[in-house]
């Protein structure tokens, strides 16, 4: 049941969720056949921390941030501008750290230098010009504060044996023993100072050969393109179409909240639908407003013939004699489907009643092109009896009777909530098989919801075209506040049941007998 949902959300948007697929996948096969081929080369580097300085690294410093602080040495500007004479390509410092990157290998001490380049060459050529300017630039920097370190101890050494000079001068010239024997103790001093300079200018050593590091894997050559392949991208790209498009759809679906299905009803109404009646196209010359009596073997009337079945399977296992028919809103076909079920169960041999009890918008009476006046407004003032104004209507069947409105009231709620309304439904409940009643819609006004209280059962008439879900939901709500008995739902204007009536009169044009007139008060009906 899920699958046939999904299905039935999807097939209709068929076109949309293709195309979307073909127009990613083209997409994806333009930008990687317009973007140029990538190659990348890739050289480990091992790197000597202990030649990172003179003196053991601080406290708190490890080796993994020692590391961390290589890797952005060797995407420094000094190193790429000594990459860049090395390669002489006449590409800049920056330009070559564009298409460079360093990663330390965990837990070693190992820089991953990768490069990429338009062709396995130049990627290679790069990755390596890197990984050597790098040892370059370190043994440079290495060399350069051994000296610096060098030169500082040599210059402390030199004031050293200034100072040694002077104290000797100092001592040669003391006649006092007391005073040549400090002064001798301080030589002394100074002298072992000046021997523990010397150890560390020698520990310091020549800044000559060192060893700063070596390059573990030299830059390899890739022969195959690291950037996509088209194939694969217009495989991804259409996968990617596939995926929007099924996502629009839902989405689509979830915004839009009309009827297109009849699950769409029946999970909204909580009821069962008792007929689809399709979507036709209108003619004009037909000569009845009614597609029962105009065109009795089209998929419409066969509509109403499946209406009138679940109706009488109703019937037999409840009794159910009145029959309220209403819609949630205005201009659904509720008027419609009244008429068109009372003809279908005239025809069956059902002595009915069809009652115009939509006293804002009366429009049933039309549909039998009869007249409004007397009617049922008059039987409720007890102006005259209900048999009196009955009127014969229907030309296949003696057995259909009309109720027609009366004149529009001021108080139509009232009316229909009135005791002499109850009386009138118990006496036409005797006289007949079925009365069906038709009521303005439930969402406009009060009416309909007092008519529900006094009949057997209800029938609520939702347009495929007009109706929202949320509509339905609230209608349900209202029939169950009055404790109505909701035996079923007509899905009306519905595209999914398409048959050979495409020349017949519409439901949807016979319909807009429900439409307002510029009379009466009220809603629409």
């Amino acid at each position: 049941m899920l699958i046939r949902e999904y299905l039935s959300i999807l097939w209709p948007r068929k076109s949309l969720i293709i195309a979307l697929a073909l127009v990613c996948s083209g997409a994806a096969l333009l930008y990687t056949s317009s973007v140029d081929k990538v190659y990348t080369s890739e050289a480990e580097v091992l790197v000597d921390l202990s030649s990172t300085s003179v003196d053991p690294p601080s406290t708190g410093t490890t080796a993994a941030s020692m590391m961390q602080t290589e890797a952005v040495v060797a995407t420094s500007t000094g190193v790429a501008q000594q990459a860049a004479a090395q390669l002489d390509s006449g590409e800049t410092a920056n330009q070559l750290l564009e298409r460079v990157a360093v990663e330390v290998n965990p837990d070693t001490n190992i820089l991953n230098i990768t490069a990429r380049g338009a062709t396995p060459g130049a990627a290679q050529e790069l990755a390596s010009a890197f990984a050597n300017s790098y040892l370059d630039h370190r043994q440079d920097s290495t060399r350069n504060r051994l000296t610096a370190d060098a030169e500082a101890i040599q210059t402390q050494i030199d004031d050293l044996n200034d100072e040694i000079a002077g104290l000797n001068e100092d001592i040669e010239a003391s006649v006092d023993d007391a005073q040549r024997s400090t002064l001798e103790g301080q030589v002394a001093s100074l002298g072992e100072q000046v021997g523990l300079l010397q150890e560390r200018l020698i520990d310091t050593g020549p800044a000559t050969n060192l060893y700063a590091g070596e390059v573990i894997r030299t830059a390899d050559r890739q022969s195959e393109p690291v950037s996509a392949s088209p194939v694969r991208m217009a495989g991804l790209g259409l996968v990617g179409g596939l995926l929007l498009g099924l996502a629009l759809a839902f989405v689509e679906e979830r915004m839009r909240d009309r009827l297109r299905r009849r699950a769409d009803l029946e999970n909204r109404s909580g009821a069962p639908v008792l007929a689809v009646v399709p979507k036709t196209s209108v003619r004009r010359s037909a000569p009845s407003q009614l597609v029962t009596e105009s065109h009795p073997h089209g998929s419409a009337c066969e509509a109403y013939r499946t209406l009138r079945t679940g109706l009488l399977m109703a019937a037999s296992r409840s009794p159910i004699t009145t029959v309220m028919i209403t819609s949630p809103s205005s201009d659904e076909g509720k008027t419609t489907a009244a008429a068109n079920l009372g003809v279908v169960l005239a025809q069956a041999g059902k002595r009915t009643i069809v009652l115009s009890a939509d006293l804002r918008r009366p429009q049933l009476h039309r549909l039998f092109d009869a007249s409004a006046e007397p009617g049922l407004t008059n039987v409720l003032a007890g102006e005259v009896r209900a048999s009196e104004v009955l009127q014969q209507v229907g030309v296949a069947s003696d057995n259909l009777r009309l109720l027609p409105p009366g004149p529009i009231p001021n108080n139509p709620a009232e009316l229909l909530g009135s005791e002499a309304m109850r009386r009138l439904m118990s006496y036409l409940r005797d006289t007949c098989d079925f009365v069906l009643v038709d009521t303005p819609p439930l969402l406009d006004v009060a009416d309909a919801a007092v008519v529900a209280s006094t009949v057997d059962a209800v029938l609520l008439v939702a347009s495929a075209d007009r109706t929202t879900r949320a509509d339905v939901g609230q209608a349900r709500k209202l029939l169950d506040q009055v404790d109505a008995n909701l035996i079923g739902t007509v899905l009306n204007r519905s595209d999914s049941s398409r048959g050979s009536v495409s020349d017949y009169l519409s439901v949807e044009a016979a319909s807009v007998m429900d439409s307002p007139l510029k009379t009466g008060t009220g809603r629409n009906a």
